[in-house]
């Protein structure tokens, strides 16, 4: 895979691309900035291996504010520079730490959460064979700290699983979306937003299920209760309490009453970093919550609800009925 999405970067990150990022890094330093023109033969001069690589590895750096390209040229931003330094001191931990804040290795964060126990002292730990199967390239990174340890289980100090379990470090990489993204990205903020909500409460059983799945009719689950509490999420870029629910996600709620929520986020704002955001959002008195929807939308007095379209299935066989088309 020589170029990445960045969105998905993190299982790119070897420990050798780690190093030629952090070569590459020293040497915008050293030589103050290329010619943007001349960047791929430069950045292979100061890192070697493949050079199909190097627009990849110039391009995460770029996406985790490490340099900047202005009309013709390649520097180092401030981020960058002070990374530079630590790196020519023979220390990574910047870097892996710049690459974390990005969102860059958000899925595995999530992963890592989600299979270890965090106690009350914030102390995360988890079966290092399971740590390794599930954040190969998280794990790679975490045991470079020297507080970090490894066998038989990993164990991670709090300042650092305050930095996992941020919200620039658990959503994709920030982008300014495209028209055709925005409510993609709404509606993934949202998520993340009621999942770490839940999480706030010492739920370590809460997962972010729709990040695997999209058939379930709902978004999260806590399984601290059995059966879990089932939660869908929606979110809007304005303050208007308006959503709407797909026919899986109405039979799910009459299904599973008191256990389904409705969590609704609204004010989102695209051009705001999510771990901004989030604080934001809760301090106004988001989310507006509805438990039991199947029951709670029909109070007519609280809530409007209206069809916005009708499902067509054919009942007959369509191929040899019809004629074909002139």
């Amino acid at each position: 895979m020589n170029s990445p999405d960045i969105v998905d970067a993190g299982s790119w990150f070897t420990e050798a691309r780690i190093a030629r990022m952090g070569r590459i890094t020293v040497a915008l330093r050293t030589r103050g900035g290329w010619p943007a023109a001349d960047a791929r033969r430069r950045g292979w001069e100061a890192c070697g291996g493949p050079i199909g690589e190097i627009e990849a590895l110039l391009r995460i750096l770029e996406t985790a504010g490490i340099i900047s390209q202005t009309v013709d040229r390649l520097i180092l931003t401030k981020t960058g520079d002070a990374v530079a330094l630590r790196v020519r001191r023979g220390d990574r931990t910047a870097l892996s730490l710049v690459l974390l804040r990005g969102g860059l290795l958000h899925r595995q964060a999530r992963f890592l959460l989600e299979v270890s126990t965090v106690d009350e002292n914030r102390i995360l730990r988890c079966p290092f064979t399971i740590a390794r199967a599930k954040a190969p390239q998280l794990v790679g990174m975490l045991i470079a700290w020297p507080n970090v340890m490894t066998r038989p289980v990993l164990t991670v100090p709090a300042e650092l699983v305050t930095e996992l379990s941020a919200a620039w470090a658990l959503l994709p990489p920030f982008q300014v979306p495209s028209d055709a993204r925005e409510r993609q990205q709404v509606g993934h903020r949202a998520e993340y937003y009621s999942w770490i909500h839940e999480r706030e409460k010492g739920a370590e059983q809460v997962f972010w299920v729709a990040r695997e799945r999209d058939d379930l009719g709902y978004d999260i689950e806590d399984r601290r209760v059995d059966p879990p509490r089932c939660i869908e999420v929606k979110g809007r870029r304005d303050r208007t309490v308006t959503f709407v629910l797909s026919d899986n996600e109405w039979q799910r709620a009459v299904a599973h009453r008191e256990r389904y929520e409705i969590h609704f986020w609204g004010d989102i704002d695209l051009n705001r970093t999510p771990s901004e955001e989030y604080g934001i959002l809760r301090a106004d008195g988001w989310p507006h919550i509805v438990v039991d929807p199947a029951g709670t939308l029909r109070d007519t007095s609280q809530w409007q609800l209206a069809p916005i379209g009708w499902r067509v299935s054919a009942v007959i066989d369509t191929a040899n009925t019809y004629p074909e088309p002139r």
